[in-house]
């Protein structure tokens, strides 16, 4: 075992006797928080994994949208555009409502749209080189 390692597991205990015993106000242990939070990550991950979803969220940028005129936007079927956007919907990175028949996807929150601004904002010059190519 290197120093590193040596390091690394020490480092290991530490944060492992420190998270022992301490519970969190609704009585949660924090190592159930942890593995929420990962879980919550790991959709988040998945959601923006997929370059349809990426697309969907950089049309959300503008404006709120049916399903529809996202659909619009792709060479897919409606039902497989609702499967991304319950994709997006599970990580909390779309929020819908239903208006009469019409279901009107936003952005998940005003910091989201800050976020995918410079995310994807970030990743449309390098589309556009691949598109260029």
């Amino acid at each position: 075992m290197d120093l590193t390692q040596g390091t690394q597991q020490t480092r290991r205990r530490t944060i492992s006797r420190s998270i022992r015993g301490n519970e969190g106000v609704d009585g949660s242990s924090p190592i159930t928080i942890l593995t929420e939070a990962r879980a919550e990550l790991d959709r988040v991950f998945k959601a923006l994994a997929d370059s349809t979803r990426r697309e969907i969220l950089y049309l959300l940028i503008d404006r709120q949208m049916a399903v529809n005129e996202i659909v619009d936007h792709f060479h897919l079927t409606q039902p497989s555009i609702s499967r991304h956007l319950a994709i997006l919907r599970s990580a909390g990175l779309v929020l819908h409502q239903r208006r009469g028949q019409r279901v009107i996807y936003r952005l998940g929150s005003p910091e989201l749209i800050d976020v995918a601004t410079s995310f994807l904002g970030s990743l449309a010059p390098a589309a556009e080189h691949r598109n260029a190519i």
